[in-house]
């Protein structure tokens, strides 16, 4: 007899594999995609049905793996949307991170020099700065130039994490026949 926290870790396992086989799809074309995910979802319960929770998921193999096969299948290379958001993400944090970074190190040579204001640019990024024995001080100001050289780097971070090139045709020349 089967408990309830063991049907719940068995469903647990069952959408911790399905969201794995997802993840390791996101390239694939959607429709496609949304059909073999139900596809693997009824095989997983009817795999469950027949030799137990316990041994249906290993059976299948990975999802990584199993997703490999489906993309062999297709024949191309697809681009990975959700891996170019992830490269755009960290490159828009360290961004960030330079610009904050910059500010407080320009914040502290103030301080270390008895205090005043200090106006600078960094990354197009326009930064005042305060710093003194009484307090500090940041101010800063996006300019359409500083915006557009941004949106620029994380749109080409997202390009590349992304292989968008991939969801372009490839062009395949016709071998040259040779005549007699």
């Amino acid at each position: 007899m089967t408990t309830p926290l063991e049907r719940r870790q068995d469903r647990v396992r069952r959408e911790w594999y399905l969201l794995r086989f997802d993840m390791a799809m996101q390239g694939y074309p959607s429709a496609a995609r949304k059909a073999l995910h139900d596809e693997l979802r009824a095989e997983i319960e009817a795999a469950t049905a027949d030799v137990g929770p316990s041994r249906a998921l290993p059976q299948l193999g990975s999802p990584r793996g199993l997703a490999d096969a489906y993309y062999a299948e297709l024949g191309r290379p697809c681009p990975r949307p959700l891996d170019g958001a992830v490269v755009a993400a960290l490159v828009g944090f360290a961004i960030a991170l330079s610009w904050l970074s910059y500010a407080l190190g320009s914040i502290d040579t103030l301080g270390v020099q008895g205090g005043g204001t200090a106006e600078l640019s960094f990354l197009a990024v326009e930064l005042t700065t305060r710093g003194g024995p009484g307090g500090m001080g940041l101010e800063s100001s996006f300019s359409w130039p500083s915006l557009m050289l941004l949106m620029t780097v994380l749109a080409g971070a997202f390009a590349l994490g992304s292989r968008s090139w991939r969801a372009l045709p490839t062009f395949h020349p016709r071998p040259h026949e040779e005549h007699p």
